[in-house]
């Protein structure tokens, strides 16, 4: 699947804060008819994005969207989302070893992901009088999707984990990048999802996809190391996913998200 500016001009504004909704939702809606043609060249040719303009007012229409939190809460039902959770929804089961490849942050940015009305469901109940309707009206499939991919692949490796020539299995590299703070986590769970989401659209398999997710963590991992840059990454990421994939900061992930995957299938 490749999203296209049609995709996002049926965003629903009231995913932008109440006290700006509407002006926010008609300088979004000038934006995409305005760049049209600019934004589906990008979305749909796999083009880097030339013109920074286009990055720079994307930050500023995501300034008002209604954001996931910031760390997860609990939930209004008392409870905390848990790994048991998304792996329910992704239909497997992580032995130990398996786990290991979320462990530390990694399973709060999977609940994220995969069960967003959860995580953040005391956002909905302070957005909006009708807070089911909004929740029912949540777009969320792109980071679904990479979410239980990302799940399946943990679940497809070996119960006991091999190490490599230098004493680090696979799943420690990736969760030493993925799973820890700084700014590499903040790129790798806002732009990872539409790096997948386009990595299908031009013909690997989700597999493949996850595969080389995983191997460009890999690659950024440095025991000892305060911080692991990951590579492809042009562009800063200055702003996180919001509530719903038709809104700016989405596709401000989808358009960095186009450099990786050129990168990506240029050293296939």
């Amino acid at each position: 699947m490749v999203v296209a500016v049609d995709a996002y001009s049926r965003f629903d504004p009231r995913f932008f804060e109440k006290d700006s909704r509407e002006t926010a939702s008609a300088n979004y809606a000038f934006f995409l008819s305005a760049n049209r043609i600019e934004l589906d060249k990008i979305l749909l040719g796999g083009d880097s994005a030339k013109e920074l303009s286009l990055i720079d007012r994307l930050v500023s229409l995501s300034q008002t969207e209604l954001m996931h939190s910031s760390h997860r809460r609990k939930r209004s039902t008392g409870l905390q989302v848990t790994i048991d959770d998304v792996e329910r929804e992704a239909g497997v089961s992580l032995s130990c070893d398996q786990y290991n490849y979320f462990s530390g942050k990694s399973e709060s940015h999977l609940a994220r992901l995969i069960l967003p009305e959860l995580y953040s469901d005391h956002k909905f109940v302070r957005a909006d009088t009708d807070s089911l309707e909004l929740a029912d009206s949540m777009c969320n499939s792109v980071c679904y999707a990479f979410g239980t991919a990302l799940l399946r692949y943990a679940a497809s490796k070996e119960i006991y984990e091999s190490y490599d020539a230098n004493g680090y299995k696979e799943s420690e590299k990736f969760s030493g990048v993925v799973g820890t703070e700084g700014e590499a986590v903040f790129v790798f769970w806002t732009i990872a999802p539409y790096v997948h989401m386009n990595l299908v659209g031009r013909g690997l398999s989700s597999e493949e996809s996850i595969s080389e997710i995983v191997n460009w963590a890999k690659r950024s991992f440095s025991p000892g190391r305060a911080e692991n840059p990951l590579s492809y990454c042009n562009n800063s990421v200055d702003v996180q996913l919001g509530l719903d994939e038709r809104m700016p900061s989405h596709l401000h992930a989808n358009i960095l998200s186009q450099n990786v995957v050129n990168r990506m299938l240029a050293w296939r």
